[in-house]
C-alpha cells in the first residue's frame, strides 16, 4: 500500500473560523490544529518528478489541494460542544510548500472541551460537490501524460483519537486501482519496432471501462459509478527504452470493475492497431492494487502472456498465469 503522512501541528492562537464560538475566540488557551504535509509518499523515500505517483505526493499539480475533515472523536458529523457547533467540514487546502510540506488551510482547532478528534485527509480536494458519505471522484479518459494520471489518482487516510494538544500523523493510501500494460516484443514470432508505438488504450466502443466512482469519507471505502469510456496510458517513466525490448504504460481505474474480456489496443500510427484480449477472472481490480499485464507483440499477433497483481508499493505480490 502506497501512503503518505500528513503531520498536524499544534499553536496557541486566536479562533478564526466560525466552526467554534466567539467566547473561545478570545481564550488564548485553545489549541490550533496546524497542517503540516509530508512531501514523501513513504517515509524515507527521496522525491523522484519522473515517478509516476508510485512514493511521491504532487505538490505543485493535482494532489497540491488536499481536503481536511475534522469531527469530534467517534462523530461523523458536527456535534454540540459547550453550546457551540463543533466540526470542519471539507477545508481544502490552498497551497502545499514542495519543500517543507507546509499545507495552508483556513484555521482549524480542537474543541473548547479539549477532547479527542478524528482527522481525515484526501487528495485531490474538491471545492464543490464534496459529500461525505459520497466523494464524487472520476479518472480521466486521456491519461496519455502525467499530469493526467496524477489528477486520475485520489488518496485518502484517517487518524483517529487524536488527543488535545499532539499531532496527528495520517496515513494516506491510493483508494483506486494502477494498471500497468508491459510490452515486449514477441522474440520467437517477430515483433513491430517498439519506437514506433504510438498509444495503449484499454476499452473500445462496445466495451468500455467505468471512469468514475464514489468514495465514504468515513472508511474510504469505493462504489463504481455508470460513467464509461475508454482509457489512454501514459508512457510510464521507468527508464525502460526500446533497446530493453519492452515498455510499460500506466493508468488509473476505479476499483470494484472487472476487466476480464476488455480489449487492449496498441496504436503504430494511422490505422496500425495491434488489438490483444484480457481473459481472465483475476483482474477483478480492488482498492490499493497495482495490476500489470505482460504483453507479447509478434508481426500478426498480440499476447497476453502473464499478470502480476501487487500492492501499489510492490508488497504482497502473487502472479496468475493467463493463457
Amino acid at each position: 500500500m502506497k501512503t503518505t503522512t500528513v503531520l498536524f501541528g499544534i499553536a496557541a492562537l486566536a479562533l478564526t473560523t466560525t466552526a467554534c464560538s466567539s467566547d473561545e475566540q478570545q481564550d488564548p488557551s485553545i489549541i490550533r490544529i496546524g497542517t503540516n504535509l509530508e512531501a514523501a509518499i513513504d517515509a524515507g523515500t527521496t522525491r523522484a518528478a519522473s515517478n509516476l505517483q508510485e512514493t511521491t505526493l504532487d505538490a505543485t499539480g493535482a494532489q497540491a489541494k488536499p481536503g481536511v475533515y475534522v469531527w469530534k472523536a467517534g462523530s461523523t458529523s458536527a456535534q454540540t460542544v459547550a453550546e457551540v457547533s463543533y466540526g470542519y467540514e471539507n477545508v481544502v487546502a490552498t497551497s502545499v510548500d514542495g519543500s517543507s510540506g507546509a499545507l495552508s488551510t483556513s484555521a482549524m482547532y480542537f474543541p473548547v472541551d479539549r477532547s479527542d478528534v478524528d482527522v481525515y485527509v484526501y487528495a485531490p480536494g474538491v471545492s464543490t460537490g464534496a459529500s461525505w458519505s459520497a466523494m464524487p471522484i472520476a479518472v480521466l479518459t486521456d491519461q496519455s501524460d502525467k499530469d493526467g494520471y496524477l489528477k486520475s489518482d485520489f488518496l485518502w487516510g484517517k487518524a483517529a483519537n487524536v488527543a488535545y494538544g499532539t499531532a496527528a500523523s495520517v496515513t494516506m493510501s491510493h483508494r483506486l486501482s494502477k494498471v500497468i500494460i508491459k510490452v515486449s516484443k514477441d522474440a520467437a514470432n517477430g515483433s513491430p519496432s517498439l519506437a514506433n508505438l504510438n498509444s495503449v488504450t484499454l476499452g473500445t466502443d462496445d466495451a468500455k471501462v467505468k471512469l468514475d466512482a464514489t468514495v465514504n469519507m468515513a472508511n474510504g471505502t469505493v462504489t463504481p459509478g455508470s460513467t464509461e469510456g475508454i482509457v489512454t496510458f501514459a508512457k510510464d517513466l521507468t527508464g525502460l527504452t526500446e533497446s530493453s525490448n519492452d515498455l510499460e504504460y500506466a493508468a488509473i481505474l476505479p476499483p470494484g470493475q472487472n476487466l476480464d474480456g476488455q480489449k487492449v489496443t496498441l496504436n503504430f500510427g494511422g490505422s496500425v492497431n495491434y488489438v490483444g484480449t484480457l481473459s481472465t477472472a483475476q483482474l477483478n481490480l480492488t482498492s490499493a492494487n497495482k495490476y500489470t499485464i505482460n504483453v507479447l507483440v509478434g508481426v500478426k499477433s498480440v499476447t497476453v502472456s502473464s499478470i502480476n497483481i501487487t500492492g501499489w508499493t510492490g508488497s504482497n505480490a502473487a502472479s496468475v498465469s493467463v493463457n
